[in-house]
């Protein structure tokens, strides 16, 4: 019977709201309006959800039917306040079209309904009966499970460690909570015999969550478990990483899984975190020198950190006595790297400009963590070269000379330990050592950065002693590998004239693709000469500017080219007074070229004399010899 008034009520569901639907749908074409079209779809929607959920949990037919009644009347109470509120009673909506769509609208939505539920009275009842399953399972489960501690327990208490293992690891696979006394046993059982599995991870960790942890061997495994340093791979760096965690959320007193997550979290690139982490580490270990080494290495990379308390964290390292070579070396690091941060200010700078009292004292504190890198760990080489460094910024040579030297025993390849060491030797004169480590220079490395500066300061040396085929040879070798620049002309063409060369004087000068006159302020250079700074000797080479006119001069009188020769003389008398540098020989002590004596008196003005009377201009060359 429940069937039949569940089929009348279907259809009249089917007919009545179908056409209602039907309706609404004509309504919303002819007169579509965001207002009228959201809300009644929403509340339809609604009232089928909750149809559905009815049909669902009523199993009794009849009920239902009145259930599909109750929905009926709510959507044509909806459909007729639509209509009233807005098109009035009298609208017109029998559109035959919409009525039928909406019947067969209504029939799926039914039908839909129907299989809804039978769908959720078939889970209902699968969850009912895996409830049940479970339930009881759970209890046989609780049974074995206890069952199992129990015998785990004898065989403990008897001294038969393998069956009590045996038991505990089964009743911990049934998923039950093992007793203090069985967890202690089963951890310090696979510490013991090293075994690193899951399920040992799992009962090492309960171990470090009792009240009481004594076990060394136990915690030991663990922390080796929990290491990892900058040369751990990613994969493994994450899984180390997740293994902390647990181990802190299990005991957060542990202090070096602490320690072990904020390397963790500052190899993978978030020194923020790990900055925290190394000083709660610290809280907990004051005596943690790794932990001080990494923070300070976490707080360089920590963008506008502030540097006092970097140098604080990095002196507490730096104050601890040690004998392992692994972490003096570690000390000489932060030390080498103090002093990088001090001195970086002025490694740039340059010997013409000599150092206020204040930037000489910075340069000092440089050197003093240079010293204190080197004493830790003398072997590093680049500690040997900074120091140097910092000592020649202060023009102490001696010293300088003698860390570039350790550097360059300690590292034989670098062209810049060999460079620095030549440029430091030639600075006190000792020319022979200095060529031996600038060819040294460039030897390892011809187009090393500074191999420029290393030939021409070999090319000073050679003119200085006179050896001009030697400097000829390397200004066309500075020529091949660097270009044609003013200074290669300058050198090369003294080195030709002091050769009796005139002819390629000429050559060199007239197929010349730079200018060789455009010269730096002969000013600056006296300037930095009087201040005594140690640069006085290559300025020798830039004189060789001054002498260009000379060297071309001359050279077009002696191949009897007087007319030519004119142009450059009176070059020279107009620039003898403003840019020769006066008393050549006195700021040059270790400069003994030809130069320092032709550079002296009114030569200029001599041999102007002597080409103007060659050209038959006898009233200028008496002239130019009433000067001298």
């Amino acid at each position: 019977m429940s069937w039949l008034v569940y089929i009348f009520f279907s259809l009249f569901f089917i007919g009545t709201i179908g056409s209602q639907i039907g309706a609404l749908g004509d309504i919303f074409i002819q007169n579509f309006s965001k207002e009228y079209v959201l809300f009644p779809i929403g509340l339809f929607i609604f009232l089928q959800i909750i149809f559905g959920y009815g049909l669902a949990k009523i199993q009794n037919w009849a009920r239902r039917g009145v259930l599909l009644e109750a929905n009926i009347v709510l959507i044509d109470l909806l459909a007729l306040v639509l209509y009233d509120s807005k098109f009035g009673a009298s609208k017109d909506v029998d559109e035959f079209l919409t009525r039928i769509i909406g019947c067969v609208i209504c029939g799926l939505i039914l039908i839909i309904h129907l299989n809804r539920s039978k769908v959720a009275n078939n889970f209902l009842e699968n969850k009912r009966k895996r409830r049940e399953l479970n339930k009881n399972k759970e209890v046989v489960n609780y049974i074995l499970a206890n069952a199992h501690i129990g015998l785990g327990d004898v065989f403990r208490l008897k001294g038969d460690t393998t069956l009590a293992v045996t038991h505990y690891e089964t009743a911990k696979k049934l998923g039950f909570a093992l007793p203090e006394p069985a967890i202690r046993l089963m951890a310090k059982y696979y510490a013991e015999n090293r075994i690193k599995t899951e399920e040992a991870i799992e009962f090492y960790l309960d171990y470090i969550r009792l009240d009481s942890i004594y076990d060394k061997m136990v915690i030991s495994l663990l922390k080796q478990l929990c290491y990892l340093d900058e040369t751990t791979d990613l994969n493994k760096r994450k899984k180390i990483k997740d293994l902390n965690k647990k181990v802190l959320k299990a005991n957060p007193r542990i202090k070096w899984a602490h320690f072990y997550l904020a390397l963790a979290y500052l190899f993978d690139g978030y020194p923020n975190i790990a900055a925290k982490g190394l000083k709660k580490s610290l809280s907990l270990e004051p005596d943690n020198l790794l932990a001080y080494y990494w923070l300070v290495k976490c707080l360089l990379n920590i963008k506008d950190e502030d540097q006092a308390e970097i140098f604080a964290y990095g002196h507490k390292f730096l104050d601890f006595k040690v004998e392992d070579k692994n972490t003096k070396a570690k000390q000489a690091e932060i030390s080498y790297i103090f002093g990088n941060l001090i001195f970086k200010e002025f490694e740039n700078s340059s010997e013409w400009e000599e150092l206020s009292q204040g930037a000489k004292q910075k340069v000092n504190s440089a050197i003093y963590y240079f010293e204190i890198s080197i004493k830790r760990y003398p072997d590093e080489a680049k500690y040997h070269y900074n120091l140097g460094r910092a000592f020649s910024l202060i023009n102490n040579s001696s010293q300088a000379v003698k860390e570039f030297s350790k550097t360059c025993e300690i590292d034989k390849n670098n062209a810049e330990y060999y460079y620095y060491l030549g440029r430091e030797l030639f600075k006190i004169g000792d020319f022979s050592n200095a060529k031996e480590n600038l060819k040294k220079a460039i030897r390892v490395d011809s187009k090393y950065v500074y191999t420029h500066q290393a030939y021409e300061i070999l090319i000073t040396i050679f003119i200085s002693e006179k050896n001009y085929e030697e400097a000829e040879i390397y200004c066309r070798k500075e020529r091949k590998l660097f270009g044609n620049t003013p200074q290669f002309y300058a050198a090369l063409i003294a080195s030709l004239y002091y050769q009796g060369k005139y002819g390629e004087v000429i050559k060199q000068y007239l197929t010349a693709p730079v200018t060789v006159a455009s010269l730096p302020p002969m000013s600056e250079i006296e300037e930095g000469i009087l201040k005594g700074l140690f640069w006085k000797q290559l300025v020798s080479l830039s004189t060789l500017y001054l002498n260009i006119d000379y060297f071309i001069a001359r050279s077009y009188s002696i191949l009897n080219l007087p007319e030519k020769a004119v142009k450059f003389y009176e070059n020279l008398v107009l620039l003898d007074g403003s840019r020769r540098i006066k008393n050549h020989d006195d700021n040059y002590p270790y400069y003994k070229g030809p130069m320092s004596v032709e550079d002296k008196g009114l030569k200029y003005n001599y041999y102007f004399g002597c080409t103007l009377a060659n050209k038959g201009d006898y009233n200028g060359a008496l002239t130019e010899f009433n000067k001298v």
